[in-house]
């Protein structure tokens, strides 16, 4: 079977989303869901970072500033860094 199969669907892209704001954060979790991503979504960027070290996603989302800013995805050179050194899959 190939990707192209159609009894052989492609899987789901996954995305997580580190947003403090709870309103915000359920936006744009059925925002994702409803283009076909899984969706997991954290008020702590510490919880993202270390989810996608595990598991590299196929998209992150991130607030411009999160609590616990250490050890977050408090600036963009924190998460680009973490994206590059992620290997391609």
């Amino acid at each position: 079977m190939t990707a192209s199969d159609p009894s052989n669907p492609s899987p789901r892209r996954r995305a997580l989303i580190a947003e403090d704001d709870e309103s915000l954060r359920r936006m744009l979790r059925e925002l994702l869901e409803s283009e076909g991503y899984a969706v997991e979504a954290f008020g702590d960027g510490a919880e993202v970072l270390a989810r996608a070290r595990a598991a590299p996603p196929d998209l992150i989302v991130t607030d411009a500033i999160m609590p616990r800013p250490a050890t977050s995805f408090s600036s963009g050179t924190c998460a680009g860094a973490t994206a590059r050194r992620s290997p391609a899959r």
